[in-house]
This record gives structure tokens, C-alpha cells and sequence, in this order.
């Protein structure tokens, strides 16, 4: 009895798990070209691994558990002639369908190279799914998720907010690599994929299925790079960072936005790939403002706090043009794959994420930058980001298998004054503000009495 309710919890425990599978599955027809007779044991194989299948009675074949991906598939048959189909994408959780006719031959020929072109419909879907490979990504001049699922048909973004078929911000569900990547605390995204480590995204945006909870507007669903059959190492750097705060260059201004990408992929053993990605995201601006520069040299009390009116106060207060003060922010973050083909039909896969961001608390809207100024006490805000997922799939045969998803993720925050750090006792102690070389006074005494 105990046995049968250990079996049940174990299953139980990773039902939620095969429910977000994250592998695609290849399948089709081989006919001969001439008779159009399906052909019975051609051998399939996917180039650049392990994964393959043969043809059964009706010249039908399947390979499950391949990783989203292009390919090139090649199938072999004695007395015909072999045929690779390049460019063949395989989908996260669906199916991919690539058909091949073979041309017979006495004798040995070259093998026929084809490329495939990706269908306008996905017909194994039931309901909408907008896909976006990392060859569109390559293509488009945006950076961001949101930013690019906003492309979409449906995905509309305002105010720094993704909304999907009229819905609101949190009302979106987020997947990496199958693992729920939701805060659960504001319902929002908690893992932010680099743009440059994503393999493909999908966007569910309705009819979608009991395996999903947590959404009423749209699932998206991100998965990572795998590291290819060779060593890859590519970088990008992006700036505007040309002239200083509230100065001009070139006739613009600047946000001093930098972004730096270095991304190492390939294989480490003839079974074993791994995948790195890193980034650094600077700007002097988080919030792109345009405001016509001003200076007041001369400051007035206007009575309303019990002093004078007319009573001089501190100066000057000078904004520069298309510049707040304390609205810096700094983002760096890592992400990475291993993948670890064990047998023939176990395989390993390893995620990792881990993002870090800091950032003053100051206003990010010029209608209130105004305080920024003022402020002698300038808080931080650092928050921390991590995720791990170990993923194991095991073929049992040709037409089934399972997963069994092991994953972590995690949030913090930490708010604090940069000087004083955790001693919170100083942050109201005259005597350590004046250490500090800080005004004691505080700006709310010297500019409202």
C-alpha cells in the first residue's frame, strides 16, 4: 500500500512538470518519387545529433523530444538517392511535419539538398500561437520582449506596459524553458530572457489549453539557446553615450544608453553543448524625457510654511535640457544552457538565469524631478533575479516519452542609502549625516521651513 502511494505522489509531482514540456516533435511521409509508394525503413536522421527514426509499414516516421531548433534532417535509403532538407525549424510543444520523396538510383549519386520554407499556418495548433524565431529577432531593430511581442497582432504596449487582446499588465502569464517565470507577488514577468540567448517566443493569446493557469489574456513562452556542433562566440556593443548630461552631440542629446552582449556557444564533449550569454544595460536616463533646459538663480520663500514670504532660500536649481537628476540605472545580467545527451535516449538539460539591477529612487517624470533635486539622503534600490531548471527527457520508444522538470526560481529587493548601507540606525543620526559630509538640515527644513 505504501509503495502504491509513493508511485502516485512521484507522478503527481511531476504531472505539472510534463504538462509544460518544452521539446518539439518531427514527423512525415517518405514516398517514392516516381510511384508515390510509401518506402518502409528509411532511416531519418536529424544532423548535428543523436535523434533519428525509421519509416514504418506506411512510410511514416517520428522523432520526439527534439529541441526547439533548425535543422537539417537527412533521409537515406539503399537504392535511392540521399536527400537533407535544410532549414527545418522545430517549434517548442508542437509539431513539425517534413514529407521527403526519393528518387531511386542503381548507383551511388550525390545527395539532393533542399531547403525548407517555414508554412504561413500552423495547422497541429488549435488555437492563436504567434512565433518569433531568433532569425526574426536578428532582423528587427528593437531590444526587449515585451517590445517585441508587441509586434504581434493583438499585443498592444503603453506606458511600459504589455496588454494583450484588451487585457491588463498582469493579467499575462510568462514561461522559460517550460518553468513558470511569473512573480507571483504582481503577477509580472520575473525572468527577462537576452535577447541575443532566445531561440524562439511564442504567444498564446487565446483558446489556450487546461495546462496553463494564471492568464486570461495571453501565455508567453521563451526558450533558450542550445549550444551548436561548433565553437560560436559573438558580442554587440550599443551606446549613445557621445556627451554629457544635458549637452549636445551631433545635434541630439544623450541618455548615456549602453548595452554590451557576449554570447560562447558550442560543444564541450561530442555529447555535451553549453550555451552563455551575459549583458550590461546602462543609462544615465531610464526614462527618455525631453525637457527645455532652465536655471533659477534666485529662490524665494512663498510663505506658506510659517517663514517669511520673500525669504531667500539655497540656489541655483538648474535642470539640463532632456535630463533628470537621480535617474540612473544599471542592469546586468547572465544566462545559459547545458545540455547533456546521456544515452541515446536520456538527455539532461540545464538551465540557468541570474539578473541583477540597481537603480536611486528618485521620480522618473519630469512632473516631479523637480524633488530630486532636493533630496540629501539619496536611496537605492537593488533587486535580484534567479533562476535554475534541470530537465531530463527519456524515450521509452518511437512514439512515446516523458519529462521530468526539476526547477528553482527567486526574487528580492533591497532598499538602502548607499553610504549608511544596513547600519539603519545612522539614517537618522545627525552627527553620522554630518561625518558623511551631508546638509544636517535636510532639504525640507531649508526649502519648507
Amino acid at each position: 500500500m505504501v509503495r502504491k502511494l509513493l508511485l502516485v505522489a512521484f507522478f503527481l509531482s511531476i504531472f505539472p512538470a510534463l504538462l509544460h514540456a518544452q521539446d518539439g516533435k518531427l514527423r512525415g511521409r517518405v514516398t517514392d518519387k516516381e510511384t508515390g509508394e510509401p518506402l518502409i525503413g528509411v532511416n531519418v536522421i536529424i544532423e548535428g545529433t543523436t535523434l533519428g527514426s525509421a519509416t514504418d509499414a506506411s512510410g511514416d516516421y517520428i522523432v520526439l523530444g527534439v529541441p526547439p531548433g533548425v535543422y537539417s534532417v537527412r533521409c537515406s535509403y539503399i537504392g535511392y538517392r540521399t536527400v537533407t532538407i535544410s532549414n527545418v525549424r522545430v517549434n517548442a510543444a508542437l509539431t513539425t511535419t517534413q514529407d521527403f520523396q526519393l528518387e531511386s538510383s542503381p548507383i551511388e549519386m550525390e545527395s539532393i539538398q533542399i531547403t525548407a520554407e517555414r508554412p504561413l499556418v500552423q495547422r497541429n495548433t488549435t488555437n492563436t500561437v504567434r512565433m518569433t524565431t531568433q532569425e526574426d529577432i536578428q532582423n528587427l531593430s528593437i531590444r526587449g520582449l515585451q517590445n517585441i511581442v508587441a509586434l504581434n497582432a493583438g499585443a498592444v504596449q503603453q506606458n511600459g506596459e504589455l496588454h494583450i487582446r484588451g487585457g491588463r499588465q498582469r493579467e499575462v502569464a510568462y514561461f522559460v524553458d517550460g518553468v513558470t517565470a511569473t512573480n507571483p507577488m504582481f503577477n509580472s514577468e520575473n525572468v527577462t530572457v537576452i535577447q541575443e540567448a532566445i531561440e524562439e517566443i511564442q504567444m498564446q493569446s487565446g483558446g489556450y489549453t487546461a495546462e496553463f493557469g494564471g492568464a486570461n489574456s495571453a501565455v508567453i513562452r521563451t526558450t533558450m539557446r542550445t549550444g551548436g556542433p561548433q565553437l560560436k562566440i559573438t558580442a554587440d556593443y550599443r551606446t549613445d553615450d557621445f556627451a554629457h548630461s544635458g549637452q549636445r552631440f551631433l545635434g541630439t542629446t544623450s541618455r548615456g544608453y549602453r548595452n554590451a552582449v557576449l554570447t560562447i556557444g558550442g560543444p564541450l564533449t561530442s555529447k555535451l553543448r553549453f550555451f552563455v550569454a551575459g549583458q550590461h544595460n546602462y543609462a544615465r536616463n531610464r526614462t527618455a524625457t525631453y525637457v527645455t533646459p532652465f536655471r533659477f538663480d534666485e529662490l524665494v520663500d512663498d510663505g506658506l510654511e510659517g517663514r517669511e514670504a520673500g525669504t531667500p532660500l539655497p540656489g541655483p536649481v538648474e535642470f539640463g535640457e532632456n535630463h533628470l537628476p537621480k535617474n540612473q540605472w544599471l542592469d546586468n545580467s547572465i544566462q545559459g544552457t547545458l545540455a547533456y545527451r546521456l544515452t541515446g535516449a536520456l538527455n539532461l538539460r540545464l538551465s540557468g538565469s541570474y539578473r541583477h539591477n540597481t537603480y536611486p529612487l528618485g521620480h522618473n517624470n519630469f512632473r516631479n524631478a523637480l524633488e530630486n533635486l532636493f533630496w540629501q539622503q539619496e536611496q537605492r534600490r537593488d533587486r535580484n533575479y534567479g533562476m535554475m531548471a534541470l530537465k531530463a527527457t527519456h524515450l521509452i520508444n518511437t512514439n512515446t516519452f516523458y519529462e521530468v522538470n526539476v526547477n528553482w526560481t527567486t526574487r528580492n529587493a533591497k532598499t538602502y542609502d548607499p553610504i549608511f548601507g544596513d547600519d539603519w540606525q545612522k539614517y537618522s543620526d545627525a552627527r553620522a549625516w554630518a561625518e558623511a559630509g551631508r546638509d544636517t538640515t535636510g532639504w525640507q527644513s531649508v526649502f519648507q521651513g
